[in-house]
């Protein structure tokens, strides 16, 4: 038990996310080896309008590590917790609900919580049963390891929002370039599932118009709403792996991941008429600048955000309201505003 813990301690040292998982189900595999373990896997939660959706983030099969690449996660897909019984026990339980599968191997499932959200499912299969104070130490373990998550969410989002912060967006930039197989920071095996080589990023700076005037007319407790919503339309209207921040004040960003130029600036669009077509209570209208360009390799954050902000600046003075693709990477940077955009369902 005390290889265990020391284990965990060393986990809850580290900061990368991806590596952090799969160190996770590595040391937790190794604890239940007398048990034959058949998989381990670790589920994120994410709540998908009709409930919680699983979305498998790793897996062992034996001594096989599956990583699972970040264009392949899409919560719409994923199974929903309440449809699998097992899941939904373990929601209300201290130890993990137990049962077993038509091989007859044992499922334990750990329900993790984070800021006293349900945030993680751990599933455990293994050829034979353990005995309770084995339970008792993979709770406790995992609890500990519910903690770092807390403590990470805390320092790495933005307190209004929720979104992630500046600080947060420093720490990802250098991981955008990160190649399979070279060596992670952290002291433990994982540093895989990195976003794919040659993948093209995009990086977008967004500024909601007129935003003082909101303050100075309404008051800054509705100019705090604005910035809520605002935020909760960018989770409902960019996907899952796309990097969501507010960098402070009324100024957001958006790392998209993977898109060519002319979809970004579709994404990008669609996302301002979102805004554009959503009312907001007590303030009405209100429209978003998006200045955007691609993140290349040899270029530093300070000169990409450059890039971004030079583009927000040419729509700004183009008027408000517009999308606009940094100068040197179009002939046409200016994208022109399009009719129409769908509604978003508020949860």
């Amino acid at each position: 038990m005390l290889g265990l813990f020391e284990s965990i301690s060393r986990i809850t040292r580290m900061r990368d996310r991806e590596v952090m998982e799969e160190a996770l189900l590595a040391e937790l595999q190794q604890f239940v080896a007398y048990a034959g373990p058949l998989a381990l896997r670790l589920y994120n939660l994410f709540w998908v309008r009709d409930g919680y959706r699983a979305v498998l983030m790793a897996a062992r099969d034996g001594s096989r590590d599956e990583v699972i690449a970040l264009d392949e996660i899409d919560p719409e897909a994923a199974p929903l917790l309440e449809a699998n019984s097992a899941w939904r026990d373990s929601k209300s339980l201290s130890l993990p609900s137990i049962t077993v599968d038509e091989t007859g191997a044992f499922v334990h499932v750990f329900a993790l919580q984070v800021r006293q959200r349900l945030s993680a499912l751990c599933e455990i299969v293994l050829q034979r049963p353990v005995d309770r104070g084995t339970l008792q130490s993979l709770s406790v373990a995992l609890q500990l390891y519910e903690n770092h998550l807390a403590m990470l969410d805390y320092s790495e989002h933005d307190t209004l929002t929720d979104l992630l912060n500046r600080k947060t967006f420093d720490v990802n930039f250098a991981k955008l370039f990160t190649r399979p197989g070279e060596p992670a920071d952290d002291p433990m095996p994982g540093g895989k599932r990195r976003r794919r080589p040659g993948a093209r990023c995009w990086l977008a700076v967004m500024d909601i118009d007129h935003f003082k005037r909101i303050n100075d007319q309404f008051g800054h407790l509705y100019g705090d709403e604005v910035l809520i919503l605002v935020g909760r339309l960018m989770r409902q209207c960019f996907r899952l792996r796309d990097q969501l921040y507010r960098f402070g004040g009324e100024e957001f960003v958006v790392v998209l991941d993977g898109l060519d130029n002319e979809y970004a600036g579709e994404v990008f669009d669609r996302f301002r008429r979102t805004v554009e077509n959503y009312v907001f209570s007590q303030v009405g209208q209100v429209t978003i600048s998006i200045g955007f360009c691609p993140i290349l390799a040899l270029a530093s954050a300070a000169e990409t955000l450059g890039a971004a902000d030079d583009a927000l600046y040419r729509a700004k003075n183009a008027g408000r309201n517009q999308v606009c693709l940094f100068e040197p990477y179009s002939e046409h940077a200016l994208l022109p505003p399009q009719e129409g955009g769908g509604e978003v369902e508020m949860f």
